[in-house]
């Protein structure tokens, strides 16, 4: 599907597996401008792979991981 850290997949990989990711946790872990980051996560959350969250500390959108997320990285860690 995502094969490098410049496509949604990159950033799928960059949230923690039982965790959440700010953008800002993203930016860091990936690299990419934050218009970058919206558009990858914007796909992610079509294709059902991570789910919009508010963060409980900074109350800023984050990202979640869903199951099919879970799943995807799994397979693909393989």
């Amino acid at each position: 599907m995502f094969q490098n850290r410049n496509c949604p997949g990159g950033v799928a990989r960059g949230i923690p597996h039982r965790g959440i990711a700010t953008l800002d946790d993203l930016e860091t872990a990936t690299g990419l401008t934050r218009k970058k980051l919206a558009d990858n996560c914007h796909a992610l959350r079509q294709e059902n792979i991570v789910s919009r969250v508010q963060d409980d500390v900074t109350h800023h959108p984050a990202y979640k991981l869903t199951q099919v997320g879970k799943d995807w990285l799994k397979r693909d860690q393989q």
